[in-house]
């Protein structure tokens, strides 16, 4: 069983290391450019990360659900629920994204006063329209990505995209 777990489980704990790293080292680049475009980063990357954890719970809900339909040979069960995950996760995806555009102030309030720190306020601003803008390869292709991973981490050995390609087909 070590061994099983080990093949399976070190690709996804690289994958996710690798996410992380990436955000760390942003978070350094960012800091080059002032302690207040810092903290806006982080406001915003606190809210990046809330939406990736409820995502991320949909993902391994999807792979639980799919490797019990995979193990029944129910495979019109795997296709409905792996479409279900990627709609649940492109909703999420278009509902956060609103929020970014539309009330980026009140994200900010959560964290800070906006009277009180208008320059923090500014950068966040600024930080989250890009998030939904230039920026959106990044965190919402990660979000629309995750649920998708979900999808196919039970893979047989040689067969890793059948399951995936009949969810999307």
């Amino acid at each position: 069983y070590m061994r099983r777990l080990l093949h399976l489980g070190l690709p996804i704990g690289a994958q996710f290391g690798g996410e992380l790293a990436a955000y760390a080292i942003t978070t350094y680049f960012v800091g080059w450019l002032g302690a207040g475009v810092l903290a806006a980063q982080q406001i915003v990357n606190q809210c990046n990360l809330l939406v990736l954890m409820l995502v991320l719970g949909l993902s391994q809900a999807v792979s639980v659900l799919i490797s019990r339909a995979r193990g029944r040979s129910d495979i019109q069960a795997v296709a409905g629920i792996g479409m279900c995950g990627l709609l649940i996760g492109l909703a999420l995806v278009l509902a956060t994204g609103l929020l970014y555009l539309l009330m980026p102030h009140v994200l900010v309030s959560f964290f800070v006063s906006p009277a009180q720190n208008p320059q923090l306020t500014q950068h966040a601003v600024v930080i989250f329209a890009n998030s939904d803008g230039c920026m959106s390869i990044g965190p919402r292709s990660n979000h629309l990505r995750t649920p998708n991973l979900g999808c196919v981490k039970y893979k047989e050995p040689n067969k890793p995209t059948t399951i995936k390609n009949k969810i999307l087909a």
